[in-house]
């Protein structure tokens, strides 16, 4: 096997009223992990080495949560923008 790592997909972007929603990544290729991060910063994830979790913002606005896969053939990321509306 050659190439590059698989193009992992991070899930459709969302809108949300509140703060806290879910991520939804494809599942992980064998012999790898995935890591999720966000932008900005300070997002709570269940468990961000899970590609299916969810997620707490500190405040309403919009973040992209990037999921990460690494293994035998690399890295590889997708985003997925979610635009969290305030208190629910």
């Amino acid at each position: 096997f050659g190439g590059s790592a698989p193009t992992p997909n991070a899930g459709a972007d969302q809108n949300l009223c509140g703060t806290t929603g879910s991520l939804n990544a494809s599942a992980l290729p064998a012999g790898y992990t995935g890591t999720w991060t966000s932008t900005p910063a300070g997002a709570t994830f269940g468990n961000s080495h899970s590609n299916t979790t969810n997620v707490t913002v500190p405040s309403a606005g919009t973040y992209t949560f990037t999921w990460t896969i690494s293994g035998t053939c690399g890295t590889s990321s997708d985003n997925v923008q979610i635009t969290f509306g305030g208190s629910a």
